[in-house]
């Protein structure tokens, strides 16, 4: 059983590498939705859980899920981390790891990708040569963590911390909760009130009043995802991501919930 958080794919690329034939996939962002977290996972020998770093952490809606899933597993199961990440990922997987403890599931281990940056307030999206590049690497990657998987591989095999990985969280992470403020969204004109954005929104946070979306709760997740696919481009966040290229992983298409939820 593999449970995954994704906003633009990145992650669920991720899944398909690891994921065996007929495993269970559970998204996060549905279940949260939906309000289930209860599962039943007593015949998994693996639970894996994929999802990206934000503000080198966690992110809002995979704490909050975290915090509420009640699992019925086997005493030996075998639990993993994959991480995604555009630069590092700083010490989410001990903030993630701490978190499982909290529910009495003990992590075994920790790995992490390098997949395209996406996070256009701050950074600008690779050209499209560029993102295969990263995303063929990050395949050669998965292989190789799919295998240490196979074969129950403890241990932090997180190769992606970057420098100091301690302050970065410190510092950064603490930013993230402030910076979730729904007041820096925008819809430009050229919006047809599609909804689309309506349903990406894992939090609930995105109404539509007439054809043009609101954001009825002051705070989200920040996944973006409401930014990326809108198809007209048409939602920015702030003036950071004014006239920036957007990015969507082709997994997406493959994605069950790719037009339900993030």
């Amino acid at each position: 059983m593999i449970f995954y958080f994704t906003a633009t794919g990145n992650s669920f690329f991720a899944v398909e590498k690891l994921r065996s034939e007929n495993e269970t996939i559970v998204s996060i962002a549905k279940s949260y939705r939906d309000s289930h977290y209860t599962f039943d996972a007593k015949h998994e020998q693996n639970i894996g859980f994929v999802f990206p770093v934000y503000f080198f952490g966690i992110p809002y809606i995979v704490a909050k899920f975290i915090h509420r899933i009640e699992i019925a597993m086997p005493y030996n199961a075998y639990v993993y981390l994959v991480l995604t990440c555009g630069g590092a990922t700083g010490q989410a997987g001990r903030l993630f790891k701490h978190a499982l403890a909290a529910k009495g599931i003990t992590l075994n281990a920790q790995f992490a990708v390098k997949t395209p940056e996406n996070y256009i307030p701050f950074f600008s999206v690779p050209n499209i040569e560029k993102q295969q590049q990263i995303l063929s690497r990050a395949a050669a990657s998965l292989i190789v963590i799919q295998q240490k998987i196979v074969h129950h591989a403890n241990g932090d095999h997180n190769r992606c911390k970057g420098p100091l990985p301690a302050l970065l969280t410190k510092f950064i992470y603490p930013r993230y909760d402030k910076t979730r403020n729904t007041k820096k969204f925008r819809v430009a004109d050229s919006c047809n009130g599609c909804g689309l954005c309506v349903n990406f929104c894992p939090d609930k946070a995105i109404a539509l009043q007439g054809k043009n979306p609101v954001w009825v709760k002051p705070q989200c997740s920040l996944c973006l995802a409401c930014v990326h696919r809108c198809p007209k481009h048409a939602i920015d966040f702030g003036s950071g991501t004014r006239n920036k290229t957007r990015y969507v992983n082709a997994a997406l298409s493959r994605e069950k919930y790719a037009l339900v939820t993030r």
